[in-house]
């Protein structure tokens, strides 16, 4: 019969499952595909069952997330926020960058945002150094798919499989009277972003909050991330809609020179 285990037998085997739990993290953090349980356990060398234990118990802390279609794992925007840094498919964005969006966020009077798909939300990845707006987002905030211009630009990135199984996992509780509350309507939307290759927020995810986003596509046309810009003025956002979509569309896209093919979810 086996005894209790010693003090300092727990504290070793804790500390072995701390390390391996530490290591999937940075194999993952480093990766710019998700990863299955599979693929993870012939690179960290350990049996599959650990490394879905593991897993299953970063899980349930928010340390990583898994994609809702293919099941495999990413870390989640908790663990970007505690180290400062930012997911290795946001390597396209740099301060220059973010302070060109700023200077014509200053100009017409709007708020930026970049944001990326995180299974059912999106999170941002930059925000302009500007206030015209009471919307407090900040980078590494999570906002809805469906009554963003960020997240509708993301949707109509995806191919139509995971665009439907996406769509009918979003919940649709509205944020305002004007959301989006049925997965027909949020489809007809998106299939009007993929033809005039913009999307509009209409006061859909805070009230007087209006936006103009596009998606920002890499060389192999794949949706990797969306910008928009927003305004507490209905009067602005109609006015301002041509120069915003002009600029999103030509001077931004040009901006964000990406290779390979990261997808819009990572």
């Amino acid at each position: 019969m086996t005894g209790p285990q010693r003090h300092d037998e727990l504290k070793v085997e804790g500390n072995q499952s701390l390390s391996n739990a530490l290591s999937l993290i940075d194999v993952l953090r480093a990766s710019h595909m998700d990863k299955g349980v599979r693929e993870l356990s012939r690179e960290l060398g350990l049996a599959p069952s650990i490394v879905h234990r593991l897993l299953v118990s970063l899980r349930e802390r928010n340390y990583v997330e898994q994609d809702p279609v293919t099941t495999k794992y990413r870390v989640s925007a908790r663990i970007f926020n505690a180290a400062g840094s930012l997911p290795p498919a946001c390597a396209f964005l740099d301060k220059g960058m973010i302070g060109k969006l700023t200077q014509f966020a200053q100009h017409v009077g709007m708020d930026g945002y970049v944001g990326v798909m995180r299974g059912n939300s999106v999170i941002y990845v930059a925000t302009t150094a500007t206030r015209f707006t009471t919307a407090d987002a900040t980078v590494g905030d999570q906002t809805y798919l469906h009554t963003t211009a960020l997240g509708k630009a993301l949707l109509a990135g995806l191919e139509s499989r995971k665009l439907n199984t996406i769509a009918r996992m979003i919940d649709l509780t509205p944020r305002t009277d004007r959301s989006i509350v049925s997965t027909r309507n949020l489809m007809q939307e998106i299939k009007a972003v993929q033809r005039d290759d913009v999307a509009f927020c209409r006061g859909e995810n805070l009230e007087n909050i209006f936006a103009i986003g596009v998606p920002l596509r890499n060389d192999e046309n794949h949706t990797v991330a969306s910008v928009s810009f927003a305004t507490q003025e209905y009067a602005h956002f109609m006015q301002a809609q041509d120069i915003v979509t002009q600029y999103l569309r030509e001077k931004v896209q040009a901006m964000f020179p990406m290779t390979g093919s990261v997808p819009a979810s990572f």
